[in-house]
């Protein structure tokens, strides 16, 4: 199914899928302090996770708010990362993105 059909989809249908990556911390961004394009302030930061298996997978995944804020994990700790996948286009609809947004992570 391409974008424009879950595009598509997506204006018609609200499908809530629940998605989670296991592994250990990796890596562990700086609290950033930004703004939205409205004025209003809020924090990002950023964790990489990557799985403990044959074939190891990493994945890097972006927190804010009080998530990023109260985020008490280590490099090299264990952790369930709970998560939206949201998908965008450039301006010029020559390219795609992906990303996560944790709301949640397990330690």
């Amino acid at each position: 199914m391409g974008i424009e059909t879950c595009q598509k989809l997506s204006s018609t249908f609200k499908i809530l899928i629940i998605m989670e990556f296991k592994g250990q911390i990796t890596n562990i961004g700086e609290v950033e302090n930004l703004t939205t394009k409205n004025g209003q302030p809020f924090v990002r930061r950023s964790i990489t996770l990557t799985t403990v298996e044959q074939y190891p997978q990493s994945a890097v995944f972006s927190l804010s708010g009080d998530t990023a804020q109260n985020f008490q994990g280590s490099v090299g700790q264990s952790a369930t990362v709970h998560f939206n996948l949201h998908t965008f286009q450039s301006q010029d609809g020559l390219k795609t993105f992906n990303k996560l947004d944790a709301w949640r992570v397990d330690l």
